[in-house]
């Protein structure tokens, strides 16, 4: 009776593991399609897309990636193009 109910509580585990799979597979297609058309999609499959600006005025952006996971920190854009940590190294109107 025990090995029972040791199976059916990994019959279980496995079907929720699996539904939280396919969601965060869902997930991720829903922040592509939103990267399309406000973020900017960056070549390794990363996502930088505006979170908000900051009290001078710069912009700022979150990275996120269906390849793997991103630093949860803030973005700012560089005058090249990339995109750094530092805000000090930010291409905005106050230097």
């Amino acid at each position: 009776m025990r090995q029972i109910g040791l199976l059916f509580a990994v019959l279980v585990g496995c079907a929720c593991a699996a539904d939280t799979q396919d969601g965060d597979a869902g997930k991720a297609g829903d922040v592509f399609r939103s990267c399309l058309s406000k973020g900017i999609l960056l070549e390794n499959r990363v996502c930088m897309m505006p979170v908000g600006i900051d009290s001078s005025g710069c912009r700022q952006y979150s990275a996120s990636s269906d390849a793997g996971a991103t630093a949860a920190v803030i973005h700012y854009r560089k005058a090249d193009g990339s995109f750094t940590i530092f805000r000090s190294e930010a291409d905005c109107a106050d230097g």
